[in-house]
């Protein structure tokens, strides 16, 4: 990584500048939630180190594009961010549940009814996001919404033996595009063709390498992806990133575009770290004594029952990260 100290020095004032984002922003929704198991510490420090990680992305990306981080930027980003974990964990449960459904209406700006305290703390968080954007429904953020929304549905496909390497293509490109794509926008409302397609190209590269760094995890949970599969060795994904970071170079300047690929590597780190640290202490739990019948993560509960009750004591990192990429 070049200029090493200048990237990681940013990155710590990112995280604390959107930690502090997320308390103003975000902990007033999970404070206001009726449901106090909702709010356990455990998950919210999980979203809110996510809305720091996510959050130094975006503001990396802002300062690439010159245009500043600005208070209001950094807590729509919190909150994004911390919308964005929570989703994802639900969906990775949503197995018989409905909530992929739910979630379609949610983006569509239907009426939707949450089943349960984590769904109706979703809600929340999206429409406390809606209100401080305050973006029309034709905006492109919405479609890129719906895009990753669909994408991450097609991902359950990755766990099909008959899922074939163009389905895969498919799949990686479209989720890593979109994502990122929502991602900066909510920074970056006015981003003109050229620089939405550069952002997607950065975006599908992102998430390649994020599923060459769980190949084996992903590999153990029987879920296919192209560095997996063989399809992308590490000589292609700097082949991806490179052609990603000539493309921003395009819109913003070789040197601006070097810096946020720098900086991506430095999210990726993060993510990367948190997910085996989240194993380790998975791994710890495994040994630890069993749970009297009934009680929070016991055998006696239903796997929806366990998956909540672990998300609710901050232990649902390993589920959504590993499972579904950054």
């Amino acid at each position: 990584m070049r200029a090493a100290p200048a990237v990681l020095l940013a990155a710590a004032r990112d995280a604390g500048a959107c930690g502090r984002a997320f308390d103003r922003a975000v902990a007033p929704v999970l404070a206001r939630q009726p449901d106090t198991d909702t709010v356990h510490a455990g998950l919210h420090a999980t979203l809110r180190a996510w809305s720091a990680k996510g959050g130094h992305l975006v503001a990396a990306y802002c300062r690439a594009s010159g245009v500043p981080f600005t208070r209001h930027a950094a807590e729509v980003t919190a909150l994004g961010c911390a919308f964005a974990r929570l989703y994802d964990d639900l969906l990775d449960d949503s197995a018989g549940t409905g909530f992929a459904e739910r979630a379609g209406l949610l983006f569509a700006h239907r009426p939707w009814t949450p089943a349960g305290p984590l769904e109706a703390l979703a809600g929340d968080l999206f429409h406390t996001l809606e209100r401080r954007l305050g973006r029309r429904p034709d905006d492109p953020l919405y479609a890129a919404l719906t895009a990753v929304h669909y994408y991450q549905c097609r991902s359950a496909r990755q766990t099909s033996p008959l899922v074939t390497r163009a389905e895969l293509e498919e799949v990686t490109w479209g989720k890593g595009a979109a994502t990122l794509t929502v991602l900066f926008s909510l920074a970056r409302p006015r981003m003109g063709a050229q620089e939405r397609a550069a952002v997607a190209e950065l975006g599908a590269a992102l998430q390649l390498c994020d599923d060459h760094h769980d190949r084996d995890a992903d590999a153990a949970l029987g879920i296919a992806t192209l560095p997996g599969v063989g399809a992308c060795d590490p000589a292609g994904l700097v082949e991806r990133l490179a052609a990603a970071q000539a493309r921003l170079a395009g819109v913003h300047g070789p040197r601006a575009a070097r810096r946020v690929v720098d900086e991506a590597h430095v999210f990726l780190l993060l993510s990367t770290v948190g997910r085996a640290a989240s194993r380790l202490r998975a791994a710890a739990r495994s040994d630890a004594p069993s749970h009297a019948a009934g009680a929070p993560g016991s055998a006696g509960r239903t796997p929806g029952n366990a998956w909540a009750a672990l998300l609710l004591r901050g232990r649902s990192a390993v589920a959504p990260a590993d499972r579904r990429g950054a």
